[in-house]
């Protein structure tokens, strides 16, 4: 078997492909002790990645779901411009700042933080007699048997796995109240990456009560 990991925090472009349909799985979470969604009222969503399109979707589906639970946005690529890449700028007091006036009281963020191409082995449809004899004892059930996995060989294929972290902060005091880590395995694209992503994540805060009514 053959292992390949790639570091690419915050980018999302990779993730058109080819591929079976993705599931997104829930690897682990962390709330604070005080941890209520419920008490805040306007989330700031933010994608960490520099490619405008892809913020854009990602921002806009985010938006759309805590909209759906009765929750008010506000989409970071409406208030900071694609080109706002100055690290400095990006880690100073004037981006919680500016994302209070806004009105948010908390922020979501979601990032890419690595992913991994694995190639493996998948095996034909035929296996070797577990008895002395078995259908070798005559041509016809030997013949029977081997006939259809003689022209169905094995293959190899290729299994990408995206490791994706989703945090939540106070924009008072800028502290984490929030956190969960998922995989996406094989998403054919980026809204099927997202429709396995927001029905895990619904779940895993319906499970943990910070979603329930008020």
């Amino acid at each position: 078997m053959k292992r390949r990991v790639f570091y690419r925090p915050f980018i999302f472009v990779l993730m058109v492909f080819a591929g079976c349909a993705s599931t997104s799985t829930i690897t682990g979470s962390w709330k604070a002790p005080d941890a209520n969604l419920r008490s805040y009222e306007k989330f700031f969503i933010a994608a960490l990645t520099a490619n405008s399109p892809v913020r854009q979707t990602v921002e806009d589906e985010l938006a759309s779901s805590l909209s759906d639970l009765g929750f008010n946005t506000m989409k970071s690529i409406d208030v900071f411009p694609p080109d706002f890449q100055n690290q400095e700028l990006r880690q100073s007091e004037a981006v919680l700042r500016r994302i209070a006036e806004t009105g948010s009281d908390a922020v979501v963020t979601i990032a890419l933080i690595d992913q991994t191409s694995e190639e493996r082995y998948v095996p034909g449809s035929g296996i070797y007699p577990v008895t002395r004899f078995g259908y070798y004892g005559h041509f016809l059930t030997y013949y029977g048997n081997w006939i259809g996995s003689l022209y169905n060989p094995g293959y190899y294929t290729t299994d990408k796995v995206y490791y994706i972290e989703t945090n939540v902060y106070d924009v008072q005091s800028g502290r984490l109240v929030w956190s969960a880590q998922s995989e996406s395995y094989n998403p054919s694209g980026l809204q099927d990456f997202l429709k396995g992503y927001k029905k895990a994540m619904s779940g895993l805060l319906k499970k943990e009560g910070l979603i329930t009514a008020q």
